[in-house]
């Protein structure tokens, strides 16, 4: 009984490894596919790849935020006035989990900032909430 036991775990324990192998070859897949997008500029071959790594492996390096941020700015600035403030909630979204899973990479106050200036480059939202955004960082 005990020999089928610790079988039953050592073939879990397999799994599992070979299951966590698998999502990390994916992940620096999928980086490595992004990086090279957004290293030419290619933003949009490289959004949809942002959006998988965002989703499956956020914590896996800190360019998914930085080649993100240019990603999410590029999209903001070719946005009609309807999608400007979906892109940007999405812009402020991305910064925020940057926060989160890098909090040594960004203070809050410089990525309130941010927001403010993005706000006033492409104009949106009215000026006093572009100045209340400012005044908050």
């Amino acid at each position: 009984m005990k020999l089928k036991a610790t079988l039953f775990l050592l073939g879990v324990i397999f799994i599992t490894n070979v299951t966590s192998a698998n999502n990390n070859d994916d992940c620096r897949n999928n980086l490595s596919l992004f990086a090279e997008q957004a290293k030419i500029e290619n933003y949009e071959g490289a959004f949809p790849y942002l959006k998988k790594l965002r989703e499956e492996c956020p914590k896996s390096s800190l360019s998914i935020y930085q080649y993100g941020e240019r990603i999410y700015k590029s999209r903001i600035e070719k946005a009609s006035e309807a999608e400007k403030m979906n892109e940007y909630n999405e812009y402020k979204k991305l910064m925020r989990e940057r926060l989160q899973n890098f909090p040594e990479s960004l203070k809050e106050g410089a990525m309130l900032a941010d927001f403010a200036q993005v706000m006033f480059d492409n104009k949106i939202g009215t000026p006093q909430e572009q100045f209340d955004a400012l005044d908050s960082a």
